[in-house]
């Protein structure tokens, strides 16, 4: 995989990296053989490399392309299981305590009281992991 990736990377950014080598040491006569639109057209395929990156290693890389496809995917293309929402509340709660504890001492610093509840309360069911609206 890393020799095709430096394969695309050398495809893509020698002819750019050349050019402007080229560009800079030629100098005024050289001008009339590089015109703006080669320029600009190197560049796109240097930024080509670069957008052909994430593809290599999801074709190429199993662990990348489960990450790959959960990012994408962001949970909403899979029904979702009592255990995921155990899981998911249990994450929820202990973000919640977590975050009480951290405003209880943000508040003792302070040396001010903090409400045990408060507008701070939400259950885990009104929390969505991913939401997607129906056009």
């Amino acid at each position: 995989m890393l020799g095709i990736l430096f394969v695309v990377f050398v495809a893509c950014y020698l002819p750019f990296f050349a050019v402007y080598v080229v560009k800079g040491t030629c100098g005024e006569p050289c001008r009339p053989y590089l015109p703006p639109r080669v320029l600009i057209a190197l560049e796109w395929v240097a930024y080509s490399g670069s957008m052909l990156n994430p593809i290599i290693y999801h074709v190429f890389n199993p662990d990348f392309r489960r990450a790959f496809e959960t990012l994408l995917r962001c949970g909403c293309c899979r029904p979702a299981t009592a255990a995921s929402r155990q899981r998911q509340a249990a994450s929820f709660a202990a973000g919640r305590a977590t975050s009480a504890a951290a405003r209880r001492t943000a508040a003792a610093a302070r040396g001010a009281g903090v409400p045990a509840t408060g507008i701070y309360r939400q259950s885990a069911v009104d929390i969505p992991i991913c939401r997607v609206d129906a056009v």
